[in-house]
């Protein structure tokens, strides 16, 4: 076990904690004119990094959201140039220190998108030398969560640059409920 084993662990802990406390009016949103209310990824992950704050543990890294890095010197004009991830967990200012990527997706999303966020988890592993990537996803049953699980596999298996093997595929079924590891299919 690595030195940062134990402090990825706490964090996840925290980031499980945080989705608990993540209230129906930010996991869909009600919209003016609509029935429905509307999964908004944006609203949910502000609200998500608000909980992850409150219950964050003693711990050196610092949680940061949607870090621009065009023009960063380590990976411009590289795979990762104006990527956003949605958090990043990291000492700032350290590159030897990256320990943890996060993107979220709401339910749904298309191929196009779903790739694209593997290709940036897997990216930032092997460019950005982050000792962890985790893909959360929200809104999704559990039954549909192991569909997802197993249409990333197809996707990866079509891509070559995606790296599954480097991501931990998280599930937030529903509002003020825990998130939940979902195993790839083997």
């Amino acid at each position: 076990m690595t030195a940062k084993a134990p402090h990825l662990a706490s964090i996840t802990d925290a980031l499980i904690e945080a989705t608990k406390n993540v209230e129906e009016i930010y996991f869909q949103l009600p919209v003016a004119g609509r029935e429905e209310p509307q999964f908004r990824e944006r609203v949910y992950c502000y609200e998500l990094y608000h909980q992850m704050r409150l219950c964050w543990p003693d711990v050196p890294y610092k949680i940061t959201g949607e870090i621009d890095k065009n023009g960063h010197p380590w990976i411009y004009h590289g795979p990762l140039d104006y990527s956003k991830p949605d958090f990043t967990v990291h000492i700032p200012g350290r590159m030897a220190d990256n320990l943890l990527v996060i993107e979220v997706k709401a339910f749904n999303p298309t191929d196009e998108q779903v790739v694209i966020d593997l290709r940036k988890l897997t990216g930032f592993c092997l460019t950005a030398n982050y000792f962890a990537a985790y893909y959360l996803i929200y809104g999704f049953t559990n039954a549909k969560a192991q569909e997802f699980a197993n249409h990333c596999k197809k996707l990866a298996a079509q891509d070559g640059e995606i790296k599954l093997a480097r991501i931990k595929l998280f599930n937030h079924a529903t509002a003020q409920s825990p998130a939940s590891e979902v195993s790839w299919p083997a």
